[in-house]
């Protein structure tokens, strides 16, 4: 799956081209779907980065991002 500072930014791109909008917080980001509904936060710091991205990424489809690991 995603790793990494390239891959939150692949996430991102590919999250504001299906209409996501990101505001950055004092400690990382918060991504908002399309419909307002779904708020994921995604720290700037964890323990496992790797780990923290893809439970964003779970987190964001149940808000209708697709996600196909590019």
């Amino acid at each position: 799956m995603a790793s990494g500072k390239k891959d939150l930014k692949k996430v991102r791109r590919e999250s504001e081209r299906q209409g996501w909008r990101w505001d950055e917080t004092r400690n990382g980001w918060m991504a908002f779907s399309p419909d307002g509904v779904t708020k994921v936060t995604i720290h700037k710091t964890t323990s496992d980065s790797q780990h923290g991205l893809e439970n964003a990424i779970s987190e964001m489809r149940k808000g209708g991002f697709v996600w196909k690991g590019h």
